[in-house]
């Protein structure tokens, strides 16, 4: 969207009067009705055009400037840098290890502020066993089953998944 809006402000030069206005995705009904129904694979109503675009057709990078030729050859040349529109915030969120409350709990009794988060803790936590310094769960058939952050249960389902058998539909 950015490169299709830097386009615009680009070629705004060349108008007399030009007025862009970014409409929100939720205040624009019509695209929205439009995206649901090609997700949908439904018939297209009579009143709507269909265009399929394999290729942006807009290339240009957003932060290149065509070069302005100077008036006359004293004048200065100058460059317009181009605005960004849409700013891209990038939010890192670290989630703690599923197993720490848990942990906490059985090594120290420690809960959580949240009074369902606590009662959760403590009615699941029955299942479980520390051993050493491993959090481990008690299976119905009595073998203890060794607990594992989602980063290692990805892990190890990638490994299993990506061997010389893992994929055999």
């Amino acid at each position: 969207m950015t490169g299709y809006c830097n386009a615009v402000r680009k070629l705004e030069k060349k108008f007399e009067g030009l007025e862009l206005h970014h409409i929100p995705q939720i205040k624009n009904q019509a695209a929205d009705d439009l995206a649901k129904l090609g997700s949908t694979h439904k018939p297209i109503p009579s009143n709507v055009f269909l265009e399929h675009l394999h290729t942006p057709s807009v290339q240009e990078d957003p932060f290149t400037e065509e070069p302005q030729q100077p008036k006359s050859p004293t004048d200065p040349i100058e460059i317009e840098v181009p605005a960004i529109v849409d700013l891209i915030m990038e939010v890192l969120v670290i989630t703690p290890d599923w197993t720490v409350p848990y942990m906490a709990y059985l090594l120290r009794k420690e809960l959580p502020e949240d009074e369902d988060e606590a009662r959760q803790i403590v009615r699941r936590s029955k299942a479980f066993t520390v051993i050493g310094e491993q959090l481990y769960r008690n299976s119905v058939t009595g073998v203890a089953q060794r607990c594992i952050s989602r980063e290692e249960g990805r892990m190890i389902l990638h490994e299993i998944h990506s061997g010389t058998c893992g994929h055999h539909a």
